[in-house]
């Protein structure tokens, strides 16, 4: 007997309006964080230190999405980076959005 496997993958929607809090920082809790945890690497992405780090260390350019250098770092899928092509979308979506801490 001979049977086909169908692996479904569900690919998340970019929301209407991003939220940091509940969008944005938890990319960042689960694909970051255990490089870039003020210890090892920079900036901070850790809950609660995260958005100030990206904002204050020039990491975020509202004005020109592509001189973003966390937008550089995750299109080049930094040091063999995970984020699937929705988070990027998510991230990116956000700054067009103003990078609000939201």
């Amino acid at each position: 007997m001979v049977s086909c496997t169908y692996n479904y993958i569900e690919l998340e929607e970019t929301p209407d309006l991003v939220s940091y809090e509940h969008h944005v920082q938890p990319i960042f809790s689960n694909n970051c964080i255990a490089c870039h945890n003020g210890n090892y690497a920079y900036p901070n992405l850790n809950e609660g230190f995260s958005f100030d780090a990206l904002i204050y260390g020039n990491y975020i350019d509202t004005t020109t999405l592509t001189s973003s250098k966390l937008i550089i770092k995750i299109n080049d899928q930094h040091y063999g980076g995970t984020l699937s092509s929705s988070e990027i979308d998510i991230i990116t979506k956000w700054i067009e959005e103003g990078a609000l801490n939201n």
